[in-house]
């Protein structure tokens, strides 16, 4: 049932970014897309719990790494201040002509105990990594 779920979220989401237009070419930047406010995305939990605005741009900085270039299963770390984290990404697989990972992002904030988070991301047409779970 859980995956049955997935597959749907995954398939709104694909039918979301065909809508996304491209101009093309391998110079055009890559980013990670993702609504602040919505809870499913690990940063976004980890800033309800205190994580700086700067911890958050580089805890977003290693998810895009991960994602674009990680190695299967070899965590990405970040660290920033007294809080620091590590993104390990899952294997890459097709979902239509998007290409999707699942990842986990573990983080200590401020010393404190690690949280974690999981999470799914495809690339779109327009090049940029969309949260979708």
């Amino acid at each position: 049932m859980r995956r049955m779920v997935a597959f749907a979220v995954l398939g709104l989401a694909g039918l979301a970014l065909a809508g996304c237009g491209t101009t093309g070419g391998s110079g055009q930047a890559l980013s990670l897309v993702s609504d602040p406010q919505a809870e499913t995305t690990p940063i976004a939990s980890f800033a309800g719990q205190g994580l700086s605005s700067s911890a958050q741009r580089r805890a977003s900085e290693a998810e895009l790494k991960a994602l674009e270039f990680g190695r299967t299963g070899v965590p990405v770390a970040w660290k920033d201040g007294s809080s620091r984290g590590e993104v390990t990404p899952g294997a890459p697989y097709q979902v239509n002509a998007f290409s999707c990972r699942d990842y986990t992002h573990v983080v200590s904030i401020n010393g404190g105990p690690s949280l974690s988070g999981r999470a799914t991301a495809c690339r779109g047409a327009n090049g940029q990594w969309q949260t979708v779970t």
